[in-house]
């Protein structure tokens, strides 16, 4: 994780999480990861459990208002597809508050953008607000399921 960025070591002191720097890591294992078709499928199947597992954590903490600013950024005409994705998993992923999580989830998002672009519909954005809204827990793995 230190080779990749996601964390620092300091002698005497301990080990941190570092910022989150894209064209150093992407650049880095690329060249190793990316040519194996196999690997392209499993990098965008971790993204999906990982994103999927913070929907889980924000679901503990969700509350009307932030069900309302997910609804707008949802909503936004001007975003194209990939920009609605990262506006909607961001605000996740600060209310599961797990840093490590995020920074390992923008991982494999560059991955994943390098490979091919892979969102969801606009549906399934709407699934999920839906089970938030009615405090749906269950539905989270079958939305996810579906949205494959």
């Amino acid at each position: 994780m230190e080779l990749l960025g996601l964390i620092e070591t300091r002698r005497g002191e301990g080990t941190f999480l570092k910022t989150y720097r894209t064209f150093r890591t992407v650049e880095l294992l690329s060249a190793f990861i990316l040519h194996e078709h196999k690997t392209r499928d499993e990098i965008i199947s971790c993204r999906t459990i990982i994103e999927k597992e913070a929907v889980k954590l924000a679901f503990k903490v969700m509350k009307k208002d932030v069900i309302e600013e997910l609804q707008t950024t949802i909503d936004k005409s001007q975003q194209d597809e990939e920009q609605r994705y990262y506006s909607f998993f961001i605000i996740i992923f600060e209310k599961a508050d797990n840093f490590l999580l995020q920074k390992i989830w923008m991982l494999l998002d560059d991955f994943s953008r390098s490979i091919k672009e892979t969102y969801y519909m606009k549906q399934f954005y709407i699934r999920l607000l839906n089970a938030f809204s009615h405090n749906e827990y269950e539905d989270i793995e079958l939305i996810f399921e579906q949205a494959k």
